[in-house]
C-alpha cells in the first residue's frame, strides 16, 4: 500500500495532534511494559534497528516500543521547516549583536551543534526561544553576544555549554584550536539529552543512535529516515562529504560536514535537509538557510565520501548518521 503524505504544521503543539493518525495507521501496537523499550543496552539497539522505537511526544515523553517492525510507511512526508531554515551558523569573522566585531575561525565549524539544533526543535523547541547570551569559545578565549537570530543563540548553547552527565567537558565542540569540531558521539550524546528533557535516568538510550555507513546499505538509511519522519515525526542528522551537495559549489577537497534531513519522496527519489553553512558569512554554502533537496543516490555517496573512523578522539568519530 502506498499513501502520500505531506506533514506540514507551524506550532510544535501540534505535532503529535498531526503525527499520531500516521503511527496508527502504519505502525503496530505498542507491547512490553507498557510499550516501553528495553533497558538492556543489546537488547533496545536490536529494537531500534528493527524499527520498533519510535518517539511521537515531545521532550520527556514516553518512548514508544512497536510490537513488529511496520510493513509500510507514506511515500512521501515533509517536517514542518518554517523556523529551522532560518538557522544559520555565524561567521568566523563579523559582528555580533551587541555590535562587537570579533575574529573567531572556529565560528565556522559549527555545522555541528547547529544540525543538533534544528533536529532538538521537533522535541524541545528551544531552537528559536533560547535567552540572548554572551557565550566564551573555550578553544582561543573569543567571547560574542548573539540572540535568536538565525537561531544562533541554541546552537552556541549546544557548542559550548550543555553538558549531559558523565562528560568530560561542556559542549559538543572539541577545545582545540582550531577546534576540530564534533563527532557523532558527542553529537548523538547531546541529542538524546536534551530530548530526555535531561533526564539522569534515561537519557543514554532515550531515542538517538549512531550508524557507520560501512556496516548499512542506502536501503536501510531510507528506511530509517522513513521511520524517524514519518512515525515519530523527527529528523535525522547525516554527515557528508559537502561537494556532493546540491547547495554547495565543488570546494575541490573533502569537506566534512552535518546536515538534517527532514523529508523524503519515494516518487522524486529526493530528500529535503536544512543546511547551517551561509554564504554571506562565507561558511561555503550557494545560499543562507532554506530547504534543499538531493536525490537518494547523491546523498548516499555523500555520506560514503567520508572515510569511516570508530575513534572517539576529538578529531575521529567520523562516517555515518544519527538517528
Amino acid at each position: 500500500m502506498c499513501l502520500g503524505v505531506f506533514i506540514s504544521v507551524t506550532l510544535f503543539a501540534e505535532y503529535v495532534v498531526v503525527l499520531g493518525p500516521y503511527l496508527t495507521i502504519f505502525g503496530p501496537p505498542a507491547i512490553g511494559a507498557n510499550g516501553k523499550p528495553p533497558r538492556d543496552a543489546a537488547a533496545w539497539l536490536a529494537a531500534k534497528r528493527q524499527l520498533r522505537i519510535v518517539a511521537p511526544g515531545r521532550a520527556g515523553d514516553r518512548i514508544v516500543l512497536l510490537a513488529a517492525p511496520p510493513l509500510t510507511f507514506p511515500e512521501a512526508a515533509m517536517l514542518p521547516y518554517s523556523i529551522v531554515e532560518q538557522t544559520v551558523e555565524p561567521g568566523g569573522v563579523g559582528t555580533d549583536i551587541a555590535g562587537k566585531s570579533y575574529m573567531d575561525p572556529n565560528l565556522w565549524e559549527l555545522c555541528g551543534p547547529a544540525a543538533v539544533n534544528n533536529t532538538l526543535y521537533f522535541w524541545n523547541g528551544k531552537t528559536n526561544s533560547w535567552s540572548t547570551h554572551t557565550y566564551t569559545d573555550p578553544s582561543d578565549g573569543v567571547s560574542t553576544t548573539w540572540d535568536n537570530t538565525h537561531n544562533r543563540s541554541y546552537t552556541l548553547h549546544l557548542a559550548w555549554e550543555i553538558r549531559p552527565p558523565g562528560s568530560s567537558q561542556a559542549g559538543i565542540m572539541d577545545r582545540h584550536n582550531p577546534s576540530y569540531g564534533v563527532t557523532l558521539y558527542g553529537m548523538r550524546d547531546a541529542l538524546n539529552w536534551e530530548a530526555s528533557a535531561e533526564n539522569a535516568g534515561s537519557w543514554q538510550r532515550y531515542f538517538y543512535t549512531n550508524e557507520w555507513w560501512d556496516e548499512n546499505t542506502p536501503g536501510t538509511l531510507h528506511v530509517q529516515i522513513e521511520t524517524d519522519i514519518a512515525l515519530s515525526g523527527k529528523p535525522i542528522i547525516a554527515e557528508v562529504d559537502a561537494r556532493y551537495l546540491t547547495n554547495w559549489p565543488d570546494p575541490g577537497e573533502q569537506k566534512n560536514h552535518y546536515i538534517t534531513i527532514l523529508g523524503y519522496d519515494n516518487a522524486t527519489g529526493t530528500y529535503a535537509y536544512t543546511d547551517t553553512c551561509g554564504h554571506t558569512t562565507g561558511c561555503g554554502s550557494k545560499k543562507d538557510g532554506g530547504v534543499n533537496y538531493i536525490p537518494y543516490s547523491q546523498l548516499w555517496q555523500a555520506i560514503t565520501a567520508i572515510p569511516v573512523n570508530r575513534s572517539a578522539d576529538p578529531h575521529a568519530g567520523d562516517g555515518g548518521w544519527i538517528w
